[in-house]
């Protein structure tokens, strides 16, 4: 099975990035702090100096073990830096968009938690005879754009 596996977002408070994840629907799988022969083995692949403090975090909406997930993490050694694409035309990865049951649902408890909407819950007619689907978007803790998406299952099947 070819799939992708996790989708990786380096975050600033895991606990905050893990909250904000879990009212879309993702559930914790995994939390741990890999040691320091994997760190360094990884840094090598990469070219990099090892960061040797770093907590992980995965992520799966949904029940299915095949599902992709978010791998969240947190650099302590060398800290994240920088910020989010300010626009979504910037080059590299710049929106996750996830497609819920229930948008209206994960908009309320986003909401209530303190995060409002990037502009309007945009209704979009995309196939004839099909209800519209719905777009809405947010940022993170970190403020990566994310997309919670219904109706779009067409576009991709």
């Amino acid at each position: 099975m070819s799939r992708i596996m996790y989708v990786n977002i380096n975050v600033t408070d895991m606990d905050r990035s893990i909250a904000f994840y879990e009212l879309i629907g993702f559930k914790l799988i995994n939390r741990w702090a890999p040691d320091r022969t994997i760190m360094h083995d990884t840094a090598r692949m990469y070219n990099e100096a090892p960061n040797e403090d770093l907590e992980a975090a995965l992520l799966r909406l949904g029940g299915d073990v095949a599902s992709t997930c978010l791998d969240l993490c947190q650099w302590r050694t060398r800290p994240a830096w920088g910020s989010a694409p300010e626009q979504t035309n910037r080059v590299g990865m710049c929106r996750l968009t996830i497609a819920v049951d229930d948008p209206g649902g994960v908009v309320a408890r986003l909401g209530k938690a303190g995060y409002e909407p990037i502009g309007e819950n945009v209704k979009m007619s995309l196939w004839e005879g099909r209800p519209p689907a719905s777009l809405v978007a947010f940022r993170d803790p970190d403020g990566v754009f994310v997309q919670v998406v219904h109706g779009l299952d067409p576009l991709v099947g």
